[in-house]
């Protein structure tokens, strides 16, 4: 059964798989894309994500700004996040780097940098 709510190993032991809905959304209005995510699982508080891509006419689409905002639960409370970006894009070559902040002691920071080649 692909919609199985449960896992039952040889062993005899049993697993809850859990189940996420998500819907989003998307839409570009001039030189701003606005995203916009919820999700819900059984026992959970939803989540929400909202984002925000800037991408000015004088850079000629070359330079793009972001920001985003993200709500879930942790441990029965809820936590937000903002983080920042920015997108380079060359042709088929784009480059984006974000700032995300975190809770973990070690590294109370993180930062991502992800590639895109279209070809």
């Amino acid at each position: 059964n692909v919609l199985a709510s449960s896992v039952r190993y040889s062993n005899g032991s049993k697993e809850t798989i859990p189940v996420s809905f998500i819907v989003s959304l998307k839409t570009t209005i001039d030189e701003f894309g606005l995203f916009g995510q919820v999700t819900s699982e059984k026992d959970k508080k939803e989540s929400l994500s909202f984002g925000l891509r800037y991408t000015p006419r004088l850079f000629s689409q070359v330079l793009s700004f972001s920001s985003g905002y993200r709500q879930y639960p942790v441990y029965g409370a809820t936590k937000n996040r903002i983080s920042l970006g920015v997108g380079l894009n060359l042709d088929s070559l784009s480059v984006d780097f974000a700032y995300l902040p975190t809770d973990y002691v070690l590294q109370a920071q993180r930062y991502f940098v992800s590639t895109n080649f279209k070809f």
